[in-house]
Formats: C-alpha cells, sequence, structure tokens
C-alpha cells in the first residue's frame, strides 16, 4: 500500500514538472526576440526589452538634458547641441547577436530561473563634438561666473565701496566632469569646478 502511495505521488510530481516544463516552454517561445536576463545595453538593464524598446530607452536616457551648476545656477545641456550621437545600429545589432546563446538549453534555463549564467554588457557607442561643447562650457561659464570686484566710487554720495569676493570656472577642470555625465545614463549633473576671487585692494 505504501509502495503505491508513493508511486502514486511520484507520478503527480512528475507531471506538475512536466506541466511547469512545458508552460516555461510555451512562454520561452512566445519570448524570442526578447533580451535574456541579466543583459544591459549602455549601463541601462534590457532584459526582456526588444530591440525598439531598447532603442527608445537607451535614447530616452542619453539624449536627456545634462544640467551643469555652480553655486548660485543650475542650467540645461541639450546633448543634441553639443553633437553628441548614439551609434545605435552597433549597439542594437550586437545586442541581437548576443541574445541567442550558443547552447539552445541556455537560453531556457536562464528564462526559467529568471537571471544568466554569463550576463552579458555591451559598452555605450556615442560621441561628441569636443570643441563644441568646450565653446557651450566657455559661454555658460560667462553667463554664471561672478568674477571678484573692486573698489568703486558711488556718485551720489560721494563715498567708496568695497570691493567683492567672487568667483570663476576652471574650465579645463570642469570639461572631464561634463564629459562624463553626458556618458552616464543616470548622473546627469556636471557641478563645475570654481576658482574664488578676493575682492580687489582699494588703491588709491
Amino acid at each position: 500500500m505504501l509502495k503505491t502511495l508513493q508511486k502514486i505521488l511520484t507520478i503527480i510530481l512528475v507531471a506538475i514538472a512536466a506541466g511547469f516544463l512545458a508552460y516555461q516552454g510555451f512562454l520561452y517561445y512566445r519570448s524570442r526576440g526578447q533580451m535574456p536576463p541579466g543583459m544591459t545595453v549602455a549601463g541601462l538593464d534590457v532584459s526582456g526589452l526588444n530591440l525598439k524598446e531598447i532603442e527608445e530607452l537607451v535614447t530616452e536616457r542619453y539624449l536627456s538634458p545634462v544640467y551643469i551648476s555652480n553655486e548660485t545656477e543650475k542650467v540645461e545641456l541639450n546633448p543634441a547641441e553639443i553633437g553628441f550621437v548614439l551609434d545605435m545600429d552597433a549597439m542594437l545589432s550586437e545586442a541581437d547577436d548576443l541574445s541567442r546563446p550558443e547552447q539552445p538549453w541556455q537560453g531556457f534555463v536562464e528564462f526559467v530561473i529568471g537571471r544568466s549564467l554569463s550576463p552579458i554588457a555591451i559598452e555605450l557607442r556615442a560621441t561628441h563634438d569636443r570643441d563644441a561643447l568646450l565653446h557651450q562650457l566657455n559661454m555658460l561659464a560667462s553667463f554664471m561666473d561672478i568674477p571678484a570686484t573692486g573698489p568703486r566710487l558711488v556718485e551720489e554720495t560721494a563715498t567708496y565701496e568695497m570691493g567683492k569676493a567672487g568667483f570663476v570656472t576652471d574650465i579645463d577642470a570642469s570639461l572631464p566632469i561634463l564629459e562624463a555625465a553626458l556618458y552616464h545614463p543616470f548622473e546627469r549633473e556636471a557641478p563645475l569646478i570654481l576658482v574664488d576671487q578676493e575682492p580687489k585692494a582699494f588703491d588709491m
């Protein structure tokens, strides 16, 4: 009696397991064209996305504004204005090629367990016009800087007003920070490196 019961339970468990695998196989078949678990493109998780959705996601993140800030101001920089261009064809082609594992069983196993046995990371491919970026940075710095001032004569009261401290942007030090923000999908803020200036001394 006990052996019969064990046999029945075994058959039931095998049937359940077979049904589960068959259902997972059906879902896996329907997921063809979607990226495997754990795949990233340009630092973004694209698990379960198709190529069109990947293009939309990468474009949305990397063509979003970069925020340039100093102690008093924050302004937006549109990546398109400095010639930032994504090589989407190359990234999508690589994603499509690598989405199909060499061993057919590997893709199914990864689908069932929900994670990759060998995660795939596709690097960002993009370029920008450095001269255009430098021009924009200089223009924004001239608008955002507050240079130190010297004493001045106040004509209405015939008295002198002392100078005020200020700051200017260190262009050479700020440029790499801005470029790093341009190529990062999430950290899109570039704090400028500032050089403090003392007020000019009173000189008769």
